[in-house]
């Protein structure tokens, strides 16, 4: 009787060697890793050009006025010479050199001509026209030149502009034969960037 209990403990302690431990370290193993750091791989989109600290902070803080952003930032070229095909504040602004400038330094990246800036946004009528919309002058056949809308209440619309004879100037649509009679259309392009802020 003894020696028949002493087998059976025998095998019993056999089969917790054999089974049970190696599967107590497996799950021991496997607890340890689950647990462990492990380095993760973050993939990131690269803005195309660096983003200043101002935009940084811009974007932290979303959302801005963007219309009173290319106002302040145009105002403070007034002043600036006129020169054909002209981009920066150092050689001098064409029409659509300085729109494209202002609008891009805001964070609204904008180039082309003032016909190919006439294709973008949304069309308004003149009453419609607020501080940031772009307004465009020439003939029924062509379009010649852009500005920015400074202000347009009741009826009198200033106007950001750069033009052959002064360079950065404001102007006063309203108040003016010339600019008015050569008025065509105005764009905003600013009224997505609003919403999408909101």
């Amino acid at each position: 009787m003894v020696f028949v209990i002493l087998k059976i403990f025998l095998i019993y302690k056999y089969l917790i060697m054999k089974y049970y431990y190696p599967i107590l370290s497996f799950l021991f193993f496997i607890t340890m890793v689950s647990c462990s750091p492990s380095k993760r791989n973050y993939s990131y989109h690269s803005p195309k050009k660096n983003i200043s600290r101002e935009n940084q902070i811009r974007q932290l803080s979303q959302p801005y006025d963007i219309r009173n952003e290319v106002v302040v930032r145009s105002l403070k070229h007034v002043g600036r010479p006129y020169r054909y095909g002209g981009k920066t504040p150092q050689s001098g602004f064409d029409c659509s050199g300085f729109i494209s400038y202002i609008f891009s330094e805001a964070g609204v990246p904008l180039s082309g001509s003032s016909h190919e800036q006439a294709t973008l946004g949304i069309k308004k009528d003149y009453e419609e026209l607020q501080a940031g919309d772009l307004i465009f002058f020439g003939s029924k056949d062509k379009i010649s030149h852009v500005s920015m809308v400074l202000k347009n209440e009741e009826g009198d619309m200033e106007v950001i502009h750069s033009t052959t004879s002064s360079g950065v100037r404001i102007d006063n649509v309203s108040k003016s034969s010339y600019w008015k009679g050569k008025f065509l259309f105005g764009r905003d392009i600013l009224y997505p960037l609003e919403w999408a802020s909101k």
